[in-house]
């Protein structure tokens, strides 16, 4: 029975973040069903992940000049700067740390990085591949580099990858209030797959 379920398993976790010192806390929920009851203890809805999806097929061609942009794969002598750019680009909530990013790594079939000629880092991404099915789990812009092409030159030299490895979809999620990715995903023929997860909030 959720109703009382969720309220003792919310005190038990309470003592352990508290410990820990956490400040906000946040449940990304899978099921809905046990969305009333964390409104009962003090939570409140403040985001939905969305999920969009396309097929293996060429990507559209697109205007954005990246002649100044160069992409290559990550190396472990990059971490430090992918997570200069991950802090930058998103809010505490969302940031990975460096550790979180030297796993995601390890485990991804693609990690690229987009730089200058000079060979500053401007943007990341990290995605994986299973039963040919890709997934893009991280992109990340420098925001000074943002409106240049950035992200969309990383979005296109993963998809020929995908492509050329024969992936039949690909996938994301973002967050349903980022337009901004919302648009370059839909641009690169990505669509709502009407799937989403709703992510629930505390201050401590």
């Amino acid at each position: 029975d959720y109703a009382d379920v969720v309220p003792a398993l919310w005190v038990r976790m309470q003592d352990l973040l508290h410990q820990h010192e956490v400040q906000t806390f946040a449940a990304l929920l899978i099921e809905s069903t046990i969305a009333p009851y964390l409104s009962t203890l003090g939570m409140t809805h403040t985001e939905d992940i969305v999920t969009l999806s396309r097929g293996g097929q060429v990507p559209p061609e697109s205007p954005e000049q990246r002649s100044t942009v160069a992409i290559r794969m990550a190396t472990v002598d990059d971490l430090a700067q992918m997570t200069a750019i991950d802090h930058a680009a998103f809010p505490p909530l969302w940031q990975m740390t460096h550790d979180e990013i030297r796993r995601a790594k390890k485990l991804a079939a693609v990690c690229t990085l987009a730089v200058t000629a000079d060979n500053q880092a401007l943007g990341y991404q990290l995605s994986t591949l299973y039963n040919r099915s890709g997934h893009l789990a991280r992109l990340a812009v420098s925001p000074h580099a943002q409106s240049m092409g950035v992200g969309a030159a990383l979005l296109d030299d993963l998809l020929w990858r995908f492509i050329r490895r024969e992936a039949r979809t690909i996938t994301v999620n973002t967050q349903a209030s980022n337009a901004r990715s919302q648009r370059l995903y839909q641009r690169y023929a990505f669509n709502l797959t009407g799937h989403s997860l709703q992510v629930w909030m505390a201050k401590l």
